[in-house]
Order: C-alpha cells, then sequence, then structure tokens
C-alpha cells in the first residue's frame, strides 16, 4: 500500500466487521517530484509572473487608448472656451473604443488560462496478466501548470456507466483475499489525487477465459452479485471520461482496438 492509499482508514467495530473512513488528501507538493523539476517549476513560476506582468501592461494600454479615444473625439477650438454643443462627447466611437478595450483584456486571460490548461498525453493501452485475469489498462501523463487534484474516470459503454479503479487505490478486498469482499471500500477506489508530469495506468477491461468485461472496484464482489455490467463484443464502444479540477478528457475507442494495440507490460 503506497502513500496515496492513506485517504482509506480501516476501522475494527466491536462486532468485527470492518468499517471504511475516507481520510482528506493532503494538498502538499507531488512526492514524485525531483529536484530537476522542481528547478523546471521555479522556471515556469518565473514564466508565467512575466506574463501575467505582460498582460497587464497590455491591458492599461487598452485602458489608455480607450480614454485617449474619449479625449480625440472632444470637438472645440485648441486655444479657446466653445461652446457645449463643440464639445460634445462622440459616443458610438467611445464605446467602440470601451468594447475593444475590454475584449481585448478577455481574450489575453483567456488564452493565458488556454496555454496554461491540464493537457493529458495519451500514451494509448497496456496488457498486464494478473492473478485473477488479464487487465487492459490506458496509460497517460499530465502536462501544463496546475495539478487537476482529486479525479475520477468514468467509463460507457452500451448504455451503462460506472467508476474505474485506479491502480493506486487497494482493492475492496480484506487482507488482498479475492474471496473475501468488502464492499464499504468500493467507493473510496473512485477517486485518485493526480499530479503532473507523472503516467498514470488505470484499468478499464479485464479478461477472463476468453470474456471481456469493464473493470471496477465492485467486479471483485461479482460472485456476490455486487457486479451486474454485461461481458463486452469486440465491436462495442468504449467511452473513457477522466474529469477534474477544471480538467476534463474523454476518449471513444473498441474494444477490439484495446485488445489488438495493448502492448505487454513488463
Amino acid at each position: 500500500m503506497n502513500e496515496n492509499s492513506k485517504k482509506i482508514k480501516k476501522v475494527i467495530t466491536s462486532d468485527g466487521r470492518v468499517r471504511v473512513e475516507l481520510v482528506p488528501m493532503p494538498l502538499g507538493d507531488n512526492p514524485w517530484r525531483t529536484r530537476q523539476e522542481y528547478i523546471d517549476e521555479q522556471k515556469r513560476d518565473s514564466q508565467r509572473f512575466y506574463i501575467t506582468i505582460g498582460t497587464m501592461i497590455v491591458t492599461l494600454l487598452g485602458v489608455i487608448a480607450t480614454a485617449w479615444t474619449a479625449i480625440v473625439t472632444i470637438k472645440g477650438a485648441q486655444r479657446q472656451i466653445v461652446s457645449a454643443e463643440a464639445n460634445a462627447l462622440d459616443w458610438p466611437n467611445l464605446l467602440m473604443g470601451a468594447m475593444i478595450g475590454a475584449s481585448l483584456g478577455y481574450i489575453l486571460v483567456r488564452t493565458l488560462d488556454w496555454v496554461r490548461r491540464v493537457r493529458l498525453e495519451d500514451k494509448g493501452f497496456i496488457s498486464q496478466k494478473v492473478n485473477f485475469g488479464k487487465l487492459y489498462k490506458l496509460k497517460f501523463k499530465l502536462n501544463g501548470d496546475f495539478d487537476p487534484g482529486v479525479c475520477c474516470c468514468e467509463i460507457n459503454v452500451n448504455g451503462h456507466k460506472s467508476f474505474a479503479k485506479w491502480d493506486e487505490a487497494p482493492n475492496p478486498l480484506k487482507g488482498d483475499n479475492l474471496d473475501v469482499f468488502v464492499p464499504e471500500m468500493v467507493p473510496a477506489t473512485y477517486y485518485q489525487k493526480l499530479f503532473l508530469r507523472r503516467e498514470y495506468c488505470i484499468p478499464i477491461l479485464i479478461e477472463n477465459d476468453g470474456v471481456i468485461e469493464v473493470f471496477n472496484g465492485w467486479w471483485f464482489g461479482k460472485k456476490y452479485r455486487y457486479y451486474s455490467l454485461p461481458s463486452l463484443a469486440d465491436k462495442d464502444t468504449i467511452t473513457v471520461v477522466i474529469s477534474g479540477n477544471n480538467f476534463n478528457w474523454q476518449k471513444k475507442v473498441l474494444v477490439q482496438d484495446i485488445k489488438s494495440k495493448s502492448k505487454q507490460m513488463e
């Protein structure tokens, strides 16, 4: 069990039952971050600072341009006071300048958000044989400027939706015994805090005796009828949706493509 699994706290009650409590994850730095990644992060912080200053300068220039537009639209003589009618503002031009300045500021802010957004680098599927079958996992890496925080992965196929079980989450079993399913632990497998520039593998499908099924935490309770999803055919289309804080990514893929294009995990 790694550091990420500390969000799960198991308590043995007086009657011998297992009660699972979710403990909030710490919001600290990425524990896998190396010194070089720390240096790179400092450089990105410096770049973000200068980009922010540049955005403020351009926005200020937009305000100045708007004010200048208002000034140059005032009609009158250069050396004497003229009538109020001569000093009337050209409201259409004034409003146009204000709209251009506001639009420019909005575009700059949205462009900056787009550049700094979380981006998922899809590395395809891999397969791994385990003691309870063969897993097909989606491999990916996150890039950007901000961690997406706690994320979930939804699997949609043939009208059925379920949350995937993250690799970092412990199996919902007592003592990792396949014969002792603990349903109270399943919700804890739905969520995982993700960090930038670290590779992740999340199981999507499982194969046993030629039968393909969606893999999630409830699959471990299949013989107790906790799992009710139907088996899949090669032509079925799976939609994988990974979402987090200001982050949403999805991919559609055929079951046969997952099987044929998966690389064997060493």
